[in-house]
């Protein structure tokens, strides 16, 4: 039952990282789409919009997903030019930032609890 509900948890957490991602990058689209375009028109886990789809079925472009892992790994660490100068940006950021490095953080913390006990 444990693992289960740890599963369910973590399931549900991958979800929310998603989401919070596709948020990011819907802003750009939205509101900085040039440097959207730049950016290698990324896409997000759920959401796809139509200048990143191909003509096979209306999947998404091969260079939209590269995009996408390029953004979802480097927005953890570094922010965008483009959001640099956005409160707006900077909140979806960092919401998206905090709940993907959040199990980091826990299993950082549970082994220097381990440690220092």
């Amino acid at each position: 039952m444990i693992a289960m509900t740890i599963l369910l948890l973590f399931f549900l957490y991958i979800l929310s990282t998603f989401y919070l991602f596709d948020g990011v990058v819907k802003f750009e689209y939205r509101n900085y789409r040039k440097n959207w375009i730049a950016d290698g028109k990324p896409i997000g886990f759920f959401w796809v919009p139509k200048e990143a789809r191909g003509k096979f079925l209306e999947l998404p472009k091969i260079r939209s997903s590269f995009a996408r892992s390029r953004c979802s790994g480097s927005w953890i660490y570094a922010t965008p030019e483009w959001a640099k100068g956005d409160a707006q940006a900077g909140k979806l950021l960092l919401r998206y930032r905090l709940t993907a490095i959040l199990p980091t953080l826990i299993i950082f913390f549970w082994i220097v609890f381990l440690f220092f006990k």
